[in-house]
This record gives structure tokens, sequence and C-alpha cells, in this order.
């Protein structure tokens, strides 16, 4: 049987009991006694309500885009990474999956090539900056994965991107 403790109150007709720390429900026996010879028992089985679990942090990181047939970081790329960073270091049982990607433009050899060397510039980039090898995944799609229509340039630049994908552990 679980153990709580009492609490007196000015008012004797109104005790709090602290619960122990476990949700469900637990057997609550008391008896009153008037003072007069006489009293009253009752056993209750009061349901304790665990309180709400802490909000999931949900982490969504912008895609790393990538200068045609590159796999360099431009500027612009630090920023988001440097949020990675910062979002591993807040929760260890984060890991990240680096996807590497490309336009259709190019063999699909090549491409799976160029996908694998942009995700494993990423991984590079995170991994000088402290972030543990175990912690990170590449893989490469190269154009199999397209986010955008590849029939005009200005959408098919949007597919050479390295997308960060969160996995907890």
């Amino acid at each position: 049987m679980p153990t709580g403790s009492f609490q007196d109150s000015a008012d004797r007709a109104t005790t709090r009991w602290i619960a122990p720390d476990q949700a469900g429900p637990v057997p609550v026996s008391v008896t009153v006694t008037d003072g007069l010879g006489g009293s009253a028992s009752d056993t209750a089985n009061i349901q304790v309500s665990a309180p709400p679990p802490a909000p999931v942090r949900e982490y969504v990181f912008e895609d790393v885009h990538f200068d045609f047939d590159r796999y360099n970081l431009r500027p612009a790329a630090a920023r988001v990474l440097d949020e990675v960073v910062a979002a591993l270091e807040e929760d260890p049982n984060l890991r990240i999956e680096i996807e590497g990607h490309t336009c259709n433009i190019g063999t699909n050899e090549y491409n799976l090539a160029l996908g694998d060397r942009r995700a494993n510039s990423v991984q590079d980039y995170l991994t000088d900056l402290g972030v543990g090898g175990n912690r990170l995944q590449t893989i490469s799609y190269g154009e199999e994965r397209s986010k955008h229509d590849n029939s005009r340039e200005e959408t098919r630049r949007l597919n050479r991107r390295a997308a960060l994908v969160v996995r907890v552990q």
C-alpha cells in the first residue's frame, strides 16, 4: 500500500494528503472520530493523475543548398549548421541523418556520388565543431528524391541540397 503524509489544516474536516510519487489508484482509509465516542471508517481508491509530459521539442532545420556541380558549403550554411550544433548540445538523444540530394542533371551514378560528397561536407563541418561522428549518419539519394520540379533551373537549384533529418535515440 502506498504511503503518503497528511498536512494539518485549520479546518479539521478538511485534510490534505500528499500522494506518493506515482500515478494511478491510491487506496486511502479514513477513520473519523467525533470526540464523543462515535467514529466511522471508510476506504476509497483515489485516482492520482500523473502530470502532463514535458513538451517534446520539435527540431526542423532548413536545407543546406549547394551551387551546381559543387559540394563546398556556402557561407549561408553556417547559420543552419550552427543551429544543428546547438540542438545536439541541448539534447544528447538527438541524432542527425544528413541526406545528400542533387538535381536531375548528370547520370544517376554521378549524382549519387555528388550527393554523397554534399552529405559528407555537412558532416565534416559538424564534426569540426565537436559533434561526435556517432551522432551523424550520411546517405545520398542523388536525384531520386527531388523536392522540387526539375524542369526549370529556378526550381532545379532547390534540389541541390543536403537535408537534415532529426532522429531521436
